[in-house]
């Protein structure tokens, strides 16, 4: 999934990195603190989504000034809520549509963090 995000991304002209952790988040987290970033996606490719609403307050404590995304195949509506409530700004759907994310990518860059 990260080298199709990246590729689709840098296609439309932003500037990506990609860490995948399968199982291993907290080395993610430490590259996180080390650099800065205006958007963070989150999918549960390599993250299983019971994990996600552990992840995300951790991301938004370390990484306060970033925009949170999280793509994920599980999406009921309280696992949504609660991710907003934990910090994340916006919440796709997988499979996703190329046309909705990269939207999503262009508002969240626009907009201030709160």
């Amino acid at each position: 999934m990260g080298a199709c995000l990246e590729g689709l991304l840098q296609g439309h002209g932003y500037h990506t990195t990609v860490s995948e952790s399968y199982g291993r988040f907290s080395n993610v987290l430490q590259y996180l603190v080390r650099k800065k970033f205006d958007l963070v996606i989150v999918t549960n490719t390599s993250i299983p989504p019971a994990d996600i609403p552990s992840i995300v307050p951790d991301i938004k404590a370390r990484h306060p000034h970033g925009h949170i995304m999280v793509l994920s195949g599980y999406s009921s509506e309280d696992f949504v809520e609660d991710l907003k409530e934990k910090g994340m700004d916006r919440f796709l759907p997988l499979p996703f549509q190329e046309d909705a994310l990269l939207g999503e990518v262009a508002r969240l860059l626009s907009s201030p963090t709160h």
